[in-house]
């Protein structure tokens, strides 16, 4: 069973009625080679993943290969959402989620077979 937190906070003067879902598991996991060229957007959908009503999702970013930009973000946006990650290093990025529940990933080399997993989810 995933662990939710309520958000903002109980106490904290608000509430939002959003709700952030922590995910564990291999099911919340793509390869960018799955699909991918070097260096374009490829879609992710998130629809066995995250329920209806999600706003955004954590993204965690491995680099398995040399160093090199990756990136996520909403599907259909223009944003040049990409950071540098050094080999064997990690990153994470919040990116908003539109009602189909799908996102864009990039990896500047797919050859090396960075790693993609949502590790969380907030939704309303």
């Amino acid at each position: 069973m995933p662990n939710s937190v309520s958000y903002p906070p109980q106490g904290s003067g608000g509430s939002s009625g959003e709700v952030f879902v922590e995910l564990s598991g291999s099911d919340n996991t793509t390869h960018a080679a799955q699909g991918g060229t070097d260096g374009a957007w490829v879609v992710w959908d998130l629809g066995g993943i995250v329920p209806s009503k999600t706003v955004s999702v954590l993204v965690n970013i491995h680099k398995l290969g040399a160093s090199d930009q990756c990136g996520a973000r909403k599907s259909g946006s223009s944003a040049d959402r990409k950071i540098y990650i050094t080999k064997d290093g990690s990153a994470s990025l919040i990116t908003e989620v539109g009602s189909n529940r799908k996102i864009e990933i990039e990896a500047d080399d797919t050859s090396d077979g960075d790693v993609f997993s949502i590790v969380g989810y907030r939704s309303k």
